[in-house]
């Protein structure tokens, strides 16, 4: 439990002088489960240049708190304590500080963390206005935990972060009342050590346009509930999304404002390195986007998806010709087979010839030996469905072209 006498201390900075001369001696920081309501609302370096041993705040209650270029060699630990308003966390003063520990805490107001030289572990706790970071991050930042919940952004905009950035296993979600915030804002911030944004759910927009990335970013495993923005940012070759179908999951909007041309951004992007399968993907989902832009055409792009997966596989259209062709076949004996008429071979060879429009002396050897000996309505029927096969090969065997040249194209 909280040392009494250290709560009575911080009343005013008299006392605290008074006091801390004896803590440099006895090392008790202990303000453990003490209610400072009313008792501190700021620690700033005016009281004392540092705390020299660890502080311990750990399931303490505060109004307004500020924590003021105070220095903790030793770290500080806000474990398990509530902020019921403002909360700013301004470290260090540009000194070294011990780690910076808050688990299982809840702020009930918007919480403002500076950078320093010193590391910041924030796991399991409940901010219900929101996160921002600010400076230059000397020290590794960890936001994790499936329990932690940001209500509004968790938001950094410009800030560097020179040592590891982990944010990871959390929920980023809109305000109810007003449906705003949900966002996950790195707009113009640098990155000059590995940065992990996994496992999140973001409802809000995700914008790290004018971000640098300049070593590995993990995205694998978080939902973007709308179209992140990355223009103008620098992605670093070892960037990854999650793979194959996953990767749809990952972005689901294809419906948002701008979620065209955002996607378009990280196709390109994707594509500078030569990164295949996920430049294919976020060119589909440009094009499902767009179709959704242009409701007109929706039914038209919903065809071109089917097949050949918007341009971007020969197979997909190979293998439609090819079903075509047997499918047709099977139609002509058929008519055959009513008719009389046994000869297969001929039949079956008409349909491979049909699904090659033009090698028209190979449709010519074949025609007249098909329809010897059919009725009229016989030889109308093969006539009508030869004439759809014919279009039919020819719209699918554009699009195999198609298909092998956007491979090579993206190769």
């Amino acid at each position: 439990m909280a040392n009494q006498e250290a709560v009575e201390a911080l009343r005013s900075q008299a006392k605290w002088r008074k006091y801390i001369q004896e803590v440099h001696k006895t090392g008790d920081f202990d303000f453990s489960g003490a209610d400072l309501r009313g008792v501190v609302t700021a620690l700033d370096k005016a009281w004392t240049h540092s705390f020299n041993h660890r502080a311990n705040f750990t399931n303490c209650i505060f109004s307004d708190f500020l924590v003021s270029e105070m220095a903790f060699p030793q770290g500080i630990d806000f474990t398990g304590s509530t902020f019921h308003g403002r909360a700013q966390f301004s470290l260090g003063g540009g000194q070294p500080c011990g780690l910076v520990i808050i688990r299982s805490a809840r702020f009930k107001e918007t919480v403002y963390m500076q950078a320093g030289y010193h590391s910041i572990q924030i796991e399991n706790c409940i901010f219900e206005k929101g996160l921002s970071l600010g400076g230059t991050f000397q020290g590794s930042v960890e936001i994790i935990g499936r329990n932690t919940d940001i209500c509004g952004d968790l938001q950094a905009t410009h800030s560097v972060f020179n040592k590891k950035l982990i944010v990871a296993d959390i929920r980023v979600h809109t305000a109810k009342k007003d449906d705003a915030g949900g966002g996950l804002i790195f707009r113009g911030c640098t990155f000059a050590a590995p940065a992990t944004f996994a496992n999140l759910t973001v409802e809000g927009v995700a914008n790290f346009s004018q971000a640098q990335f300049h070593a590995r970013t993990d995205f694998r495993g978080t939902r973007f509930g709308r179209a992140p923005i990355f223009e103008g940012a620098s992605l670093n070759v070892e960037t990854e999304f999650d793979v194959s179908d996953a990767l749809y999951s990952q972005f689901p909007d294809t419906k948002s404002e701008g979620a065209e041309q955002r996607y378009r951004v990280l196709k390109t992007m994707l594509g500078a390195h030569n990164a295949l399968s996920e430049q294919q993907a976020f060119a589909r989902l440009e094009m499902k986007a767009y179709a959704e832009r242009h409701p007109g055409k929706a039914n038209l792009y919903r065809a071109y998806e089917l097949f050949s997966d918007y341009g971007l596989s020969w197979r997909r259209p190979l293998a439609w010709l090819i079903g075509l062709m047997m499918a047709i076949a099977a139609l002509f004996i058929a008519i055959g087979v009513l008719e009389g008429k046994y000869d297969w071979a001929h039949l079956a060879l008409l349909a491979l010839s049909n699904a090659f429009p033009f090698v028209g002396g190979l449709k010519a050897l074949q025609l007249d030996a098909a329809m010897e000996g059919l009725s009229p309505a016989a030889t109308a029927a093969i006539a009508i469905l030869s004439v759809v096969q014919n279009v039919a090969s020819t719209l699918l065997l554009f699009l195999v072209a198609l298909g092998i040249r956007n491979r090579l194209r993206m190769k």
